[in-house]
């Protein structure tokens, strides 16, 4: 419920100080002792009135300054945001709380003026609901369970199911209760059956919440659950209507006994799901090629005479098709001024189509070599290391991942805006940073996964000499599970490379 405006509220304890006092005029008092007398009774109505409004003046502005101090504990950690559970808080607090607590007065103006004075764009709606898409998206990839993402606890578990109890923990919780709710809510929302049980079941753990009544768990637990019984059937929905119809006459309102329900319910939701894209599991697993020949190496190339005296360290990934990385293509210097430039330049990416998705979660900015020396050096380079003319290929671009940032299996041959025609010959992909855990590009159909190493790249081929597509290359990029990832792409053009790719003699080649 909203309190009356500052001023309005001192407007109306004056005026009901007036209508006490008894004065019709404000000069009249000098002419009459009785009404001198009345003034004088009523000093101390006033007194108490003016205690009153300054008592909730009070009031409000404590809130306001203990909701400070919390912005104000967490002020220049800068790093902590690369944790996927203190990005989701940042954005909760600087959108639903931030607009709650000014949503008790009639602060609207006063909202809009310190967010312009701090200089920010206060996160929208669907930025609160695309950070818990984020950690929705990092349980289901990397099959972390509720309890251990609610206490930011981000282990990799390589077992089926997120709702086992393997990877509980008894430290303190990072999220509260209404986050179990919200992410419970979007999980069901996006069909993740599985997941949004996991939040329910630990909505309803003896020792989460306690600040919450078990009625209280009970109620909004059950309101979670009728949800996720109106999915489709195929989606699982029939089965948690059939599973609502005897689960609270069989706990009788038991907290642990609806716990245990659930997780039972859990078990038999996850053995039932069918994981479809691969690339998930090797994003958890990593590799499990079995292309382990010989001709596998490492080796130092010099694929020009520009690399005479400091050779290229070049390793082998993969023979057919041949995927290489190349280590220490960029100097830190480089690394550093390039995301330099491209970052106040950063717009969300957009696939195919031109439209946003939750397949591709980033930004990028595209920068040409007059820009910048970093980028005509790093495009000078490439175009040496790979033997290829890249001057009219698309511009460097630059990306960084956003909260759980991923990008789903694609092909890199057609791109967005290419002339007709034409193809992406080869990928270069150059590694700005170290990821601290995730964000690995794998290829799904060689089965191989490769982390981000900084200053390096990874270089393929897209197409054959008869521009006829490697469809091995599907690669993905897995979901960010925690730090900051950077990194630099270069699409070189199929049309313009007769002399340095020539046809083959064959069509099959």
């Amino acid at each position: 419920m909203k309190t009356p405006n500052n001023s309005c509220l001192l407007l109306l304890i004056l005026s009901s100080a007036s209508v006490a006092f008894g004065a019709t005029r404000a000069d009249d008092y000098f002419t009459s002792i009785s009404h001198v007398a009345k003034l004088c009774s009523s000093r101390a109505r006033l007194a108490d009135a003016l205690l009153n409004y300054a008592e909730t003046e009070s009031s409000r502005l404590e809130r306001l300054r203990q909701f400070a101090d919390t912005l104000r504990s967490n002020d220049g950690n800068v790093s902590g945001i690369e944790h996927p559970v203190e990005a989701y808080v940042t954005i909760r607090q600087m959108s639903r709380e931030w607009k709650a607590l000014l949503g008790q007065c009639d602060c609207a103006e006063t909202y809009q003026l310190v967010a312009k004075s701090a200089g920010i764009r206060p996160p929208a709606e669907d930025d609160y609901n695309g950070a818990a898409d984020a950690l929705l998206r990092l349980q289901d990839v990397y099959r972390i369970s509720a309890a251990a993402m609610a206490r930011g606890r981000l282990e990799v578990n390589s077992k089926k199911g997120t709702g086992d109890g393997e990877q509980t923990d008894s430290g303190p919780l990072m999220l509260t209760a209404e986050d179990a709710i919200h992410l419970a809510t979007r999980a069901f929302n996006t069909s993740l059956l599985s997941i949004g049980m996991d939040w329910a079941r630990l909505l309803l753990m003896s020792d989460a919440f306690p600040d919450w009544t078990i009625e209280r768990k009970l109620s909004r637990a059950l309101d979670l659950l009728q949800l996720a019984a109106q999915l489709p059937s195929s989606q699982g929905g029939s089965q948690i209507g059939a599973f609502l119809e005897n689960m609270w006459n069989k706990t009788s309102g038991n907290l642990t006994g609806a716990a245990a329900k659930i997780s039972s319910q859990i078990k038999v939701i996850s053995d039932g799901e069918k994981e479809t894209e691969n690339y998930k599991e090797i994003c958890r697993e990593g590799s499990r090629t079995n292309n382990h020949s010989s001709s596998l190496t490492c080796r130092l190339a010099v694929p020009h005479p520009f690399f005479t005296l400091a050779p290229v360290k070049e390793e082998l990934l993969n023979s057919d098709p041949r995927v290489t990385f190349l280590y220490d293509i960029l100097t830190d210097r480089e690394s550093d001024r390039l995301t330099e430039v491209a970052d106040p330049r950063l717009q969300r990416a957009r696939v195919s189509g031109g439209v946003f998705t939750k397949i591709r979660v980033s930004k990028s900015a595209f920068l040409d070599d007059e820009e910048d020396w970093s980028v005509e050096r790093v495009n000078r380079r490439l175009g040496l290391v790979t033997g290829l003319n890249v001057s009219d290929s698309d511009p460097l671009q630059l990306g960084n991942y956003g909260i759980g940032g991923q990008y789903e299996p694609h092909l890199d041959s057609k791109g967005v805006g290419l002339a007709k025609g034409n193809s992406r010959l080869a990928t270069a992909l150059l590694y700005i940073n170290n990821v601290k855990q995730g964000g690995g590009t794998v290829f799904t159909r060689l089965g191989l996964r490769v982390q981000p190493v900084k200053n390096g790249a990874l270089y393929w081929h897209n197409l054959r000499r008869n521009s006829s597509d490697i469809f091995d290359t599907l690669h993905a990029a897995c979901p960010v599970l925690e730090g900051s990832k950077w990194v630099a792409n270069k699409w070189i053009y199929y049309m313009g490379q007769m002399a340095s790719w020539p046809c083959g003699l064959s069509q099959l080649e």
